[in-house]
């Protein structure tokens, strides 16, 4: 009209730029075994087509997982487990004004579909559907490889021996393509460009952790009495690692990389390390189901603090007392004085059957606060008392 364009065919920006997804999911398994040995593997696979307009946005999984335990002997128990996944995810992308999702949101119920003529050249409006097929793409590949294996020695009776190791793998590569291309504008009847500089990005990172645990326990029954000791080791490392690099200006829009491009380099890299190692043990003393002490304590250490600070010994004592009283003794007083920050409230305390009596005692930090508490109860909470802490 008077020379100008006006948009009133009414379009679905929504339903031009999406299709019908396909996704299959398949997975197998297999177990079986003896009285010495028993084993079990499964495998999987997932394969799904995005409902975008085009092929540039899909997920595939593949993974594997099996395990397998052993009585080598009477004395020697080993097991193994093994799990690896591997994902593949791409999306298109595309930096142009307004992107893929934003034309979708803002643009007119009336705005054109397909192509324009412009000046004598026809080209492809900016529409959802149009950037997804003109966008570059976005991969993400994932890798996550998992090995448990553990070995319990039974030298002796009430005695284990136990040896675990894990290593697990995890690593990452992703690539980002920003393409230039040219498209008309649907409201402004003009010719546009995606971006100034196409641009490639490629970024690596992996994570490789080890832990490594020993511990025995040993434990023993005798009448009314119940013992139980552990003692062990720990030590874990987890080392990371990512790299950056993106490159402007590609010689062919259509086979993008870092080597195939003009444009300066641009990278960045990190790393970081950390360990942890440590001593632990457990005493544990029952007497009749009714009266429970319990002794902890660690000594850790910790690559995340200065080397001078970087071990510390964390004990624990708790001593539990269930149905402390029978109900013909329901005037029989408890006492704690060994017990001097709950000294004055057990003292005082008269307990019916049923009742629970718990003392704990928990060094916080570096050892220099240490934590008493005292909790009494039957059924429901009948006094608690807030943890008092008391510098050394």
């Amino acid at each position: 009209m008077n020379g100008l364009r006006y948009n009133l065919a009414e379009t679905d920006l929504y339903a031009d730029m999406m299709e019908t997804g396909f996704k299959q999911t398949h997975n197998v398994s297999l177990s079986g075994g003896n009285k010495k040995v028993n084993y079990r593997i499964g495998l999987g696979v997932v394969d799904q087509d995005g409902i975008l307009y085009s092929d540039k946005d899909s997920f595939r999984r593949y993974n594997m997982s099996s395990y397998v335990k052993a009585d080598m002997t009477s004395w020697l128990t080993a097991e193994l487990d093994v799990k690896y996944a591997r994902s593949n995810s791409a999306m298109p992308y595309t930096n142009a004004p307004y992107g893929i999702w934003g034309a979708a949101v803002a643009f007119p119920s009336y705005f054109p579909t397909g192509d324009m003529d412009i000046n004598g050249e026809v080209l492809p409006v900016n529409t959802p559907r149009n950037f997804i097929a003109l966008a570059g793409q976005r991969d993400h590949i994932k890798n996550d490889t998992r090995i448990f294996g553990k070995i319990t020695l039974k030298p002796i009776k009430h005695l284990q021996v136990i040896g675990e190791y894990t290593f697990n793998y995890k690593s990452s590569e992703k690539t980002l393509f920003d393409k230039k291309f040219e498209y008309a504008h649907g409201d402004q009847f003009r010719k546009e460009q995606s971006v100034s500089n196409s641009k490639f990005t490629h970024t690596q990172d992996n994570t490789d952790y080890n832990a490594i645990n020993f511990y025995a326990n040993y434990s023993r029954s005798i009448a009314d009495h119940d013992f139980t000791v552990m003692a062990g080791f720990n030590q874990e490392s987890n080392d990371y690692r990512y790299n950056t690099a993106y490159r402007t200006d590609m010689i062919n829009e259509e086979l993008p990389s870092l080597s195939q491009a003009t444009g300066a380099y641009y990278a960045s890299d990190d790393y970081s390390r950390y360990t942890v190692r440590g001593l632990f043990y457990r005493l544990t003393y029952a007497y009749k189901g009714k009266y429970l002490f319990e002794n902890n304590g660690r000594y850790d250490g910790s690559s995340k603090f200065p080397k001078k600070n970087r071990f510390g010994f964390f004990p624990s004592v708790e001593y539990h007392v269930e149905s402390v009283v029978e109900e013909s003794e329901v005037d029989a007083e408890v006492e704690c004085r060994h017990l001097l920050p709950c000294e004055r409230i057990a003292h005082e305390l008269r307990l019916l059957e049923g009742c629970h009596l718990l003392v704990a005692y928990h060094p916080i930090g570096t050892n220099r606060f240490h934590t008493w508490y005292v909790s009494v109860s039957r059924d429901v909470l009948v006094a608690d008392v807030t943890p008092r802490h008391a510098q050394l």
